[in-house]
């Protein structure tokens, strides 16, 4: 199992928000003076600790022992579709880092393009030598990790967009080409008396069976694959009643169109061309 390690000043939970659900935070009072501390994530107390209580527990790292002083709530690290990974997270006071990669992250409000060159000019004022690379909000880098979903959500539409198109014409054109082989028999329908309502049921009901067996047959087929879908939703679960509900009532409203000109062709037909034909 791979574990992870994040070295952090203290409050770097605070500034992201990440919960603390057990324990204590690092303060500036855990300094290399002080004995080891850490605080793990939510994934490393459940695999190695699952039911119990990670506080006060020693960890060895580097020759030396770290006590876990609190447990954090998960994040993901590059990707909101990752697994939470492990994680232990250890103050910058207490470790030497100096060969690492800072990240810096600040909470503050403001146009975004102002404050980043108001950063950088900072930084530079304290150590010209150090190069700011890669400033961008929480928004662009979220953007930026979510693209690839982002265009696979959108030619998955585009592809079921026209699905849609085409089961919408295959219904209307079967539905056409029936009411073509019945004009006789819709003739003859009038003309003994049935009322133009009678003969629009008859068509609609004959569409309104395929779409009903096509929205079923999408329902069973959506919901054994919905394990396979979980993967590439995030905030939606994957059988979740509202969603199915909602895209059921929406293929039924455009079932009901497709439906709707054949059957209004049905209720124009002449009885007395008809029977003349005949």
């Amino acid at each position: 199992m791979t574990i992870g390690l994040t070295v952090v000043s203290p409050g770097h939970l605070r500034n992201l928000r990440t919960p603390l659900l057990e324990g204590r935070d690092l303060t500036e009072a855990d300094d290399g003076e002080g004995p080891g501390v850490v605080v793990i994530n939510q994934a490393m107390a459940r695999q190695y600790w699952p039911g119990q209580s990670p506080v006060g527990r020693s960890l060895g790292m580097w020759g030396r022992e770290f006590q876990v002083i609190g447990v954090a709530g998960d994040w993901k690290h590059s990707r909101l579709t990752d697994t939470p990974l492990p994680t232990m997270i250890l103050s910058y006071l207490q470790v030497d880092n100096e060969d690492g990669n800072p990240v810096l992250h600040l909470r503050a409000s403001g146009e975004a393009g102002t404050l980043i060159a108001a950063v950088e000019k900072r930084v530079q004022a304290l150590d010209p030598e150090v190069n700011v690379r890669g400033a961008m909000t929480m928004d662009d880098y979220m953007d930026i990790s979510m693209a690839p979903q982002r265009l696979a959500a959108v030619l998955m539409s585009g592809l079921g967009g026209l699905a849609l198109l085409l089961a919408s014409l295959g219904i209307s054109g079967v539905l056409a080409y029936v009411v073509s082989q019945r004009i006789r028999e819709i003739g003859l329908r009038i003309a003994l008396g049935a009322a133009p309502r009678d003969i629009f049921g008859l068509v609609m009901r004959q569409g309104l069976q395929l779409m009903l067996a096509g929205i079923a047959l999408g329902l069973l087929l959506a919901g054994g694959l919905s394990r396979w879908f979980t993967g590439f939703l995030i905030g939606v679960d994957g059988v979740d009643p509202a969603l199915y509900v909602g895209v059921a009532l929406f293929f039924a409203a455009v079932g009901v169109l497709a439906c709707y000109l054949p059957a209004r062709r049905a209720v124009r037909v002449s009885p007395m061309t008809t029977l003349r034909a005949e």
